[in-house]
């Protein structure tokens, strides 16, 4: 078997992608847990401040803060009612890597999993898209890094010429 300079690169390429893509873990997985850490701080930390509300002077303006923080932090969660934002969040993504999406779908959201005293589930999505190895590499390490919990669980690449037909399963975690 004798293979030319292009068809080892193609090679290189596909298996440096699918490296990245599987090797790798989401940064918002991993930071998944310290968001969940620090709502739990910031509860605890109203909890004090409500009891000592007569006591200091200001003490409303405090627990607006931390309200604030709780939501803001919250804000990275997607709510399954809201699913819409995240799509839009993707198909934004795609515009700006340019990627054309052919095809979206979603498949049952799995059950709850309950961490602390918030349900989450994984909502997949699947998507069809035609682009070329660089964009879709650049598109993956856009949706990793959003604010969202978001993941690639699966792709597959067909097609022998640029650009090329990706399927790609996509998980979000989601508040129920």
């Amino acid at each position: 078997m004798n293979l030319d300079k292009r068809a080892i690169i193609k090679i290189l390429i596909v298996i440096g992608t699918l490296i990245c893509c599987f090797g790798i873990t989401p940064v918002q997985l991993k930071n998944f847990s310290e968001l969940d850490k620090k709502i739990k701080k910031v509860r605890a930390d109203i909890s004090t401040i409500q009891e000592n509300v007569n006591k200091k002077p200001g003490v409303l303006n405090k627990i607006n803060a931390v309200t604030n923080e709780i939501a803001e932090l919250r804000s990275h969660l997607v709510s399954y009612r809201d699913i819409s934002s995240l799509q839009a969040v993707i198909a934004d993504k795609a515009k700006a890597n340019s990627i054309d999406i052919i095809e979206t779908g979603s498949a049952p959201a799995t059950p709850h999993t309950k961490i602390g005293d918030i349900k989450y589930i994984r909502i997949p999505m699947n998507l069809t898209l035609r682009c070329g190895y660089h964009n879709l590499g650049r598109f993956i390490a856009d949706i990793e890094q959003s604010d969202y919990c978001l993941k690639v669980d699966t792709i597959s690449i067909t097609g022998g010429k640029i650009p090329y037909e990706v399927s790609l399963k996509l998980v979000a975690l989601a508040t129920e």
